[in-house]
């Protein structure tokens, strides 16, 4: 019953996070950025999909979307300047020991008792 109940919250967990991305990759077909929220949103997505292996199933699909954003972004930026690889991973990697820091931070098990309490189910 665990087992279908953790299979369950990461279905529900996909579900939404593909809604929300393909949200996200309508916004930045309507939208100009400036060189600056274009790298925000690299550094954004760098930790949404450091995070997606432990949420979801699905996560090529997910992985596919973010890449169909960043695209959208790269065409819709006024200055597309990518940041170095080596610096998005260095604030990434400073955010990620940031949260390990703090006992109280969401983690993703409480999302996933969020999504086993049904409140995520389907109609």
């Amino acid at each position: 019953m665990h087992a279908h109940a953790a299979q369950s919250s990461k279905a529900a967990a996909g579900r939404l996070t593909k809604l929300a991305l393909k949200t996200l990759c309508e916004l930045v077909r309507t939208t100009t950025l400036s060189k600056h929220g274009y790298q925000q949103l690299q550094v954004d997505t760098s930790m949404l999909r450091w995070s997606l292996g432990e949420c979801v199933d699905d996560v090529a699909v997910l992985q596919a979307l973010i890449d169909e954003g960043m695209t959208s972004a790269h065409e819709r930026c006024l200055q597309p300047e990518p940041m170095e690889a080596e610096l998005i991973e260095t604030l990434c990697d400073a955010k990620r020991q940031q949260m390990a820091a703090q006992p109280h931070a969401p983690s993703h098990k409480a999302a996933a008792a969020v999504a086993d309490s049904g409140a995520l189910a389907p109609p």
